[in-house]
């Protein structure tokens, strides 16, 4: 071989060789500058997502719940019964003038009655006689009837059973006091029963 071949055969490994070394220098440079963009947008992407949560919390403050919400929440957990579970106790009095009957049988009846406070100021109940009178009546009207009982409950309020011993009958009460005359002055009118 001559010179010139050994030259040229020289030449050709040599460029042979920076071809295989940039063929396998290329991958890993490439490799690497791939690897340092992902980590670039990754830590791109990191920043954004904290500049954001620092953001929205900035943006957002925490609110104080009121005390009325934090106890309807306590109430909301809690049993909470239904009118019918509600056990209501009855009042003594309703400050109403009035006298009601009820028949109990064909011979016991049921009355109630009560005197407002005007009245007893107006009327000047205290220290008088106060009675409930019972008329057996023929038709509605009490004029054409006919005392049958009396009771004297002498209070405010109350309630009382009465026996008429009147079957097939009815009644009406009238509830009132007796002044210095004597006479029956009438502060309510019942409704009307019948007796069966």
């Amino acid at each position: 071989m001559s010179t010139s071949g050994k030259k040229t055969a020289s030449k050709k490994e040599t460029v042979s060789k920076k071809s295989v070394a940039q063929k396998t220098t290329a991958p890993k440079k490439a490799a690497t500058t791939i690897k340092k963009a992902t980590a670039k947008k990754t830590s791109v992407v990191k920043k954004t997502t904290a500049i954001k949560k620092t953001v929205v919390k900035k943006a957002t403050p925490k609110k104080a719940i009121p005390k009325e919400s934090v106890e309807n929440l306590e109430l909301r957990d809690r049993y909470i019964p239904d009118e019918v579970d509600i056990v209501r106790e009855l009042p003594n009095r309703y400050n109403e003038t009035r006298l009601t009957l009820m028949m109990r049988d064909p011979e016991w009846c049921f009355f109630y009655w009560d005197i407002s406070d005007y009245d007893i100021s107006y009327h000047s109940l205290k220290g008088r006689r106060i009675s409930v009178r019972i008329f057996h009546v023929f038709g509605y009207d009490i004029t054409n009837g006919e005392l049958h009982r009396e009771l004297d409950v002498n209070a405010i309020y109350g309630d009382r059973y009465i026996n008429l011993a009147m079957p097939h009958a009815y009644f009406i009460g009238e509830l009132g006091y007796y002044d210095e005359n004597g006479r029956f002055i009438p502060l309510a009118r019942s409704n009307m029963i019948y007796a069966p």
